[in-house]
């Protein structure tokens, strides 16, 4: 790869040429780049929340957003590591979100984040056939379930992702 390539930003699993992912300031910090996470959920208590867990340290950085019709448009503009959804919003559910970004090119890995049951969720055996581990419930049950999503999305990370050996 040209030395040039590594200073653009990237814009991950949307067709053209895949760059590594340098923000301006992660570039400035020592050590690994952070987990670049998009959040969208349509309450906005759970975004602040779910940042504020999440970021705990600088291996998550956290970007939010309220309506899967403005997620779609910046997963074409930016590129992130893992999508994190929720299901039940009013513009669009979070399973036509997934299928949206599939169809336009977007290979980034997807995790529905959510407190439907799984049974009462059609396609999400689609999302769970990339990843077994891609349904998590926002419900209290054994363990914080922001602990257990933010586990998933670093172990997740830690994980190579092949956009084209799907």
């Amino acid at each position: 790869m040209p030395p040039e390539a590594e200073s653009r930003p990237a814009v991950l699993g949307m067709g053209g040429p895949v760059f590594p992912r340098m923000c301006p300031f992660c570039a400035r910090r020592s050590g690994p780049a952070p987990v670049s996470v998009l959040c969208v959920d349509d309450n906005p208590d759970l975004l602040v929340v779910a940042r504020l867990c999440l970021e705990q340290d600088d291996k998550i950085a956290v970007t939010t957003c309220p309506s899967p019709v403005q997620a779609f448009s910046l997963v074409q503009r930016a590129g992130f590591d893992i999508i994190v959804s929720d299901y039940d919003m009013p513009e669009m559910n979070g399973i036509t979100l997934f299928e949206r970004l599939r169809t336009a090119g977007c290979r980034t890995p997807f995790i529905l984040f959510t407190g439907c049951d799984a049974s009462a969720i059609p396609g999400l055996a689609r999302i769970l056939k990339e990843n077994p581990d891609a349904y998590i419930s926002k419900t209290i049950g054994r363990g914080s379930p922001f602990r257990r999503l933010r586990e998933n999305l670093l172990r997740h990370a830690a994980l190579p992702f092949d956009p084209v050996g799907e």
